[in-house]
């Protein structure tokens, strides 16, 4: 049940996590530049962002809390 932020989620090390804390019952917030597929099934948030401008990730952190109130995992 905590909420994780994975950046870079879209593809990779960061996907196949996703996909395990998934599995185990996380609210997941995944970031990625690219855009990823949303799918309502799941307790997740998906964004389009850039970690290296800090405006995006303004925005992912206030996405972030207005969607689940807190993130736990970074």
């Amino acid at each position: 049940g905590k909420v994780v932020l994975i950046t870079g989620a879209a593809s990779g090390i960061g996907h196949d996590l996703a996909r395990v804390l998934q599995d185990w019952g996380a609210r997941l917030i995944l970031v990625d530049i690219q855009a990823m597929h949303e799918d309502p099934r799941f307790n997740r948030l998906t964004l389009k962002a850039d970690v290296t401008d800090k405006q995006s990730m303004e925005k992912v952190r206030n996405e972030a809390l207005s969607a689940f109130g807190t993130v736990d995992i970074v």
